[in-house]
C-alpha cells in the first residue's frame, strides 16, 4: 500500500496532468504514462514491525517521517544532498521560510540518521543533509534578492 498525507495526495491530484504533459516530451520513452496517486493517511502515525512511525509537519511542503526508536528522519522532498533543490513547488518566500522552519525542527530532534528524499552519491552521516538543504535555501533566497532573472539566480 502506498500512502501519503492528505495534502500530498491533493497536490498530486492537482498537478499530475500538467507534470505528465510537461515531462512526457522531455523524457520521451522513459516518461511515465500515468501517475499513481497514494491513499491518504487517516492519522499522523502508524507502526511498522512494532515501531512507531510519525509524520511530522504533515501540512507542510517539507513534511517528513520520524522514527524515534532509531532517531531516523526520512526526509522526503524537503531534504536533499549534493544536488540542486526542487524549488518550483515553493514559489513564495513565505513557503520557503516555512520549509526552513521545518528543517530547524528536524535539526532539533538530533537525528542520528537522515535519509534525504533526493541525493547524489552517498548520503552523509547525522543531520548534514538537513543542514545542506537549509544552507541551499538561504543562499537561494539571497540570490533571488540580488538577481533580476533566472539566469542570474542559476549562476549564483
Amino acid at each position: 500500500e502506498v500512502v501519503a498525507t492528505p495534502e500530498v495526495v491533493k497536490h498530486i491530484e492537482a498537478t499530475k496532468a500538467a507534470k505528465l504533459a510537461y515531462w512526457g516530451p522531455q523524457m520521451k520513452d522513459g516518461a511515465p504514462t500515468q501517475v499513481y496517486v497514494p491513499q491518504a493517511l487517516k492519522a499522523n502515525s502508524f507502526t511498522i514491525d512494532g515501531e512507531k512511525v510519525t509524520i511530522m509537519q504533515p501540512h507542510d511542503y517539507a513534511a517528513f517521517v520520524w522514527i524515534r526508536a532509531n532517531k531516523t528522519i526520512l526526509g522526503g522532498t524537503g531534504v536533499a544532498w549534493g544536488m540542486h533543490l526542487w524549488t518550483a513547488d515553493t514559489q513564495t518566500s513565505a513557503s520557503r521560510q516555512q520549509w526552513r522552519h521545518t528543517l530547524d525542527q528536524m535539526i532539533a530532534l538530533h537525528p542520528q540518521r537522515v535519509i534525504p528524499g533526493h541525493y547524489l552519491g552517498t548520503p552523509p552521516e547525522g543531520d548534514s543533509a538537513v543542514r545542506f538543504t537549509k544552507t541551499y535555501l538561504q543562499q537561494f533566497e539571497q540570490a533571488l534578492k540580488t538577481h533580476q532573472d533566472s539566469a542570474g539566480v542559476i549562476k549564483a
